[in-house]
């Protein structure tokens, strides 16, 4: 009776393993009449019946994939919304090595042996990845790359770069020379100020003098002067003193202007 009772226990925890076939299909999720080697595509792999919370470990995505694939990413893991027995997983893959594919491929995944379907486009037939590439796990390199040619597009970059800073140096030279050359003329007249004409001069280039002392901060300082000429520029008799008085300011502002040119 225990013997009896023993394995109709077994059995009965037995049967629901026996009872799941799970099988894969491993297509493109993306239409493309041929797979070429070495290049990345976004695969579909579908399990079923098969629960999301089933999958106890990702090590499998992480390593050559049916030792066919290089996996870049695991891209997405979710249930089918046309089937909850049935579980998706996306994966962007490029073939390692050009081979007639077969129909059926065994995925050892957990404690399971799943035999998937290939349902794939013919492969290209390439030599791009043997030659050209190498595949390193989530990545992938020039495998023949030459240090004569790294050299040279560096030296190319470093030239390139030097004949812009050239350019743009000398555009901004000549454009500041355009713009202190008036700047400088105007402040030795107002150095050398001794009489009207100067004053003349000073108050008619006085734009220049308004961006310069807005620079310098000197904006206050310079309004004063210029108001000191507004009140004296349209009377007949201009006398000596005020003269002398707004010069002597000309040439006070001007050490202020001329600070650090």
């Amino acid at each position: 009776m225990k013997v009896f009772l023993i394995i109709t226990t077994f059995l009965f925890y037995l049967c629901p393993i026996l009872g799941k076939d799970t099988r894969g299909i491993l297509s493109l999720a993306d239409e493309s009449e041929k797979i070429r080697v070495g290049q990345f595509y976004r695969y579909r792999l579908i399990l079923f019946p098969f629960k999301k919370n089933e999958l106890k470990s990702l090590d499998i995505f992480k390593k050559p994939f049916l030792d066919l694939f290089s996996v870049s990413q695991l891209s997405d893991i979710y249930v089918s919304s046309e089937n909850a027995d049935a579980l998706i997983v996306e994966l962007d893959m490029a073939l390692s090595k050009h081979v007639k594919l077969k129909e059926v491929y065994i995925l050892p995944l957990d404690e399971m042996n799943i035999p998937v379907e290939v349902r794939l486009p013919e492969v290209e037939n390439t030599e791009l990845l043997q030659k050209d590439f190498r595949i390193l796990e989530n990545d992938y390199r020039l495998a023949d790359e030459s240090p004569i040619m790294t050299w040279l597009f560096i030296t190319i970059c470093v030239g390139l770069l030097f004949i812009v800073y050239f350019f743009w140096r000398r555009k901004n030279k000549n454009k500041n020379k355009d713009y202190s050359n008036p700047v400088k003329d105007i402040l030795l007249v107002m150095e050398r100020a001794e009489d009207h004409a100067a004053l003349e001069e000073i108050y008619l280039k006085r734009k220049i003098l308004i961006n310069l002392a807005k620079e310098k901060n000197k904006m206050s300082q310079l309004q004063s002067f210029l108001d000191a000429f507004s009140k004296h520029q349209y009377r007949p008799d201009w006398k000596s003193m005020d003269i002398k008085d707004l010069t002597i300011e000309a040439r006070e502002l001007a050490k202020e202007l001329s600070h650090g040119i």
